[in-house]
């Protein structure tokens, strides 16, 4: 018998509320690129700049993070009513908060360079699904989990809850 107040996330919300985000990200990305072009002095940024990238990543943290630490929902989550919560349901503690950002993150770097991948034709198709992963065996995990806590859940000690409509 479960003593938790509300039901786990499902995996179709979770990448639903995902979604959502990645077009939140991709305009924060877009926002970010236009306040440091100036600092360019008129030349493109390289895609594979690595200070670049690291800047990309910063701002994701940051969006990540943020959401998180202050009401336990992105703006994707709050869409599909989803929380991250401490396994006790209670707010999810700073620690917990920077090593879930963290996982995310290298998910989504993982994510990412896996797609890369499977669309250039001048990488073997396996290095894509090398890179993927990652990110499919923490999703997947949710399937299997008797809680239904992908790994960057239980390795962060927290977890994604639904709030039913009142």
């Amino acid at each position: 018998m479960s003593t938790h107040r509300f039901p786990p996330a499902s995996l179709i919300r979770r990448l639903a509320a995902a979604f959502y985000d990645s077009l939140l990200v991709l305009a924060i990305w877009f926002l970010g690129t236009l306040i440091i072009l100036p600092f360019a002095r008129g030349e493109s940024f390289d895609a594979e700049n690595p200070l670049f990238l690291l800047y990309l990543l910063l701002l994701t943290g940051l969006f990540f993070g943020w959401f998180w630490w202050r009401s336990g929902q992105t703006l994707g989550m709050r869409a599909w009513r989803l929380q991250v919560v401490s396994p006790e349901e209670a707010q999810a503690p700073p620690p917990n908060i920077l090593i879930r950002v963290a996982l995310v993150l290298g998910l989504i770097v993982s994510g990412l360079y896996g797609l890369v991948f499977l669309v250039m034709d001048t990488w073997p198709d396996w290095w894509g699904a090398i890179a993927l992963f990652p990110l499919l065996l923490s999703m997947s995990w949710s399937l299997v989990d008797a809680e239904q806590r992908c790994l960057h859940d239980i390795l962060s000690r927290t977890r994604v809850i639904h709030i039913p409509k009142t």
